[in-house]
């Protein structure tokens, strides 16, 4: 009987490697979406930049307060490690291009506090808010119909949805993605 359960366990726990790898596997090497996006106004009636959302400090903020500049909005989570990846290229990107006008926001799917720790741990200088308000439509307003993090949208001065890409970002896609919409 102990043998039986011994074999049993390890089927399971097999299993579950092999699910989990499959997964993490997915993650990295499956294809990623960089994709245009309608007009804001075909994917929802609210544009993304009225969306209620709230800084750190518990004020409430608005994409919208940027106007004028071009944005980088990542949605991420502290939980999810492809969006921690992410991080200091983001940091890097707002570092080079934020006096050319393009702003880095990162909008948590996640609380205060851990966010809070996790900008003083990785030294996150550029802007964080948090979603509170229906997270998910955030990400569908911006083009991410699976719901999937980390997921970027790019935001022209006006508060317009240029492009929309869900996964990772590498440094080469960041690149053009800003070549090709912010510099014409």
């Amino acid at each position: 009987m102990q043998v039986k359960l011994k074999r049993i366990t390890a089927y399971v726990l097999f299993g579950g490697m092999a699910l989990v790898s499959g997964m993490v596997i997915s993650l990295y090497l499956g294809p990623a979406q960089t994709l245009p996006v309608p007009d804001h106004r075909e994917v929802s009636n609210i544009p993304l930049v009225d969306r209620p959302l709230a800084d750190l400090d518990g004020r409430t903020r608005y994409l919208r307060e940027w106007q004028g500049k071009n944005l980088l909005v990542n949605f991420w989570a502290t939980w999810c490690a492809p969006c921690r990846e992410e991080i200091p290229l983001l940091q890097s990107t707002w570092d080079r291009y934020r006096d050319r006008g393009i702003e880095v926001i990162g909008v948590a799917f996640d609380e205060e506090n851990p966010v809070k720790a996790f900008r003083d741990e990785l030294k996150i200088r550029y802007e964080l808010l948090l979603a509170f308000d229906d997270p998910f439509s955030l990400l569908s307003m911006s083009g991410n119909e699976v719901g999937g993090l980390p997921h970027s949208v790019l935001l022209d001065v006006n508060g317009n949805v240029l492009a929309s890409h869900t996964g990772i970002l590498t440094q080469g896609l960041l690149e053009e993605l800003i070549r090709t919409h912010f510099f014409r």
